[in-house]
């Protein structure tokens, strides 16, 4: 038997997950924490057996703003933070732009040949409540 990759947040109890109707990921979740912030989990089999053999920390949050700051009415995106540990990476940035301003903060870890990805998102407040959850994200294999 193979092992299952698994991961748990650190969320309200009432909060269940949700998904899109198409989805685009092997397994894609999205938690919602009040209704302008919530949390999105996604899961994708890579080749690549680490973050830094595929990009930069400062090239992976140099990509994301990019990409962030092409969409449709994005007038602005900054970078607030970026850090990493020898596993992971993480990106909190600010998009501000015609429908309003955004706080998002990414987490992003190869695990035994899946790219994890844990983004949060906050339209009303500082981002701190998405932080913690985000700070508590625990990947494992079992």
């Amino acid at each position: 038997k193979s092992p299952t990759l698994t991961y748990t947040l650190p969320l309200p109890s009432s909060t269940s997950p949700t998904s899109k109707p198409l989805p685009t990921h092997t397994h894609e979740a999205k938690f919602s924490l009040t209704p302008k912030s919530s949390i999105t989990v996604t899961l994708d089999p890579v080749r690549i057996t680490s973050l830094s053999s595929f990009k930069s920390l400062e090239s992976l949050s140099s990509s994301l703003l990019d990409v962030e700051g092409g969409r449709d009415g994005v007038t602005e995106c900054r970078l607030v933070e970026a850090s990493s540990t020898e596993s992971s990476y993480r990106i909190k940035y600010v998009s501000e732009g015609k429908r309003g301003r955004k706080i998002v903060d990414d987490y992003v870890e190869i695990v035994d040949g899946f790219l994890v990805v844990a983004q949060g998102e906050d339209k009303e407040g500082d981002g701190g409540e998405v932080g913690k959850v985000i700070d508590g994200i625990r990947i494992e294999l079992i």
